[in-house]
């Protein structure tokens, strides 16, 4: 799960350029010109809930174009998420659903044990 709360693929993206680039979410707007109080408000409101002014997005393409491809897209994948009424949190349960294999092995002995220990294994895809 993203630090801010959300699923959805944009806050993913910030996320993964916040933590990439090395600062908090407020370091990141100061570094791109002292936005910070204009743009962390919004910033936050992507992170946390997936939405927001695009204006921020454009501002953090602006000042990292390198990522622009990769947060607009989001941008647009969010929306159509959002447009299908799609939640990340239950997409990403069901995908994990999807995932799991019910495993058993049990092993009887004539005694008994002095410690009952269970085990699973989770698969990562």
């Amino acid at each position: 799960m993203s630090m801010g709360g959300s699923l959805y693929p944009i806050s993913e993206a910030l996320n993964k350029l916040i933590l990439n680039s090395g600062y908090s979410p407020l370091g990141l707007t100061l570094a791109m010109g002292g936005l910070a109080e204009t743009l962390l408000p919004d910033l936050t409101s992507w992170l946390e809930s997936g939405e927001g002014d695009e204006y921020t997005i454009a501002e953090i393409t602006a000042a990292h174009p390198e990522e622009a491809e990769q947060l607009w897209n989001a941008v647009a994948e969010t929306k159509a998420m959002r447009a299908a009424a799609v939640d990340p949190v239950e997409l990403e349960k069901a995908q994990i659903r999807a995932r799991f294999e019910p495993y058993i092995y049990a092993e009887g002995t004539e005694h008994v044990p002095t410690q009952i220990t269970i085990f699973c294994r989770y698969r990562r895809p």
